[in-house]
């Protein structure tokens, strides 16, 4: 008997500023919504409908698209990753490129002998990844 296959499921940690960003448009949602039940009770009732409540849920519903563009940023900014500069890359990308513009192995040297005393499992060799 095989095991059902299990969907990966990846979850991206929420930002203060997201939940924030979500709770203001849950209660802005919630004014749109009673303006708007209001409006349309007037409309049912086949009554003059108050300029001011149509302007008010017009207003609510510009707000709101504002918040869902504000929302919609910050989900795609939550979704990528981070870039981070590795202090120990840029010294070796730097130290290298010293090397091959101008032949100054002094830094190279040093990044030697950092290499040789760690156990990272590299095998010692200072050459940017990139390359």
């Amino acid at each position: 008997m095989s095991k059902p296959k299990m969907k990966e499921t990846k979850s991206v940690p929420v930002s203060a500023e997201h939940k924030q960003a979500v709770s203001d448009f849950a209660v802005t949602f919630e004014a749109f919504k009673a303006a708007n039940d209001a409006r349309l009770s007037s409309l049912e009732a086949k009554q003059a409908v108050d300029p001011l409540l149509s302007d008010k849920v017009e207003r609510i519903n510009t707000a709101l698209d504002m918040q869902q563009k504000r929302l919609d940023r910050l989900a795609l900014s939550n979704s990528q990753p981070v870039l981070t500069q590795d202090m120990a890359a840029s010294e070796v990308k730097s130290a290298w490129s010293r090397y091959i513009r101008s032949g100054d192995q002094s830094a190279l040297t040093t990044l030697e002998a950092k290499s040789l005393s760690a156990s990272d499992g590299e095998g010692g060799f200072i050459v940017p990844m990139e390359t």
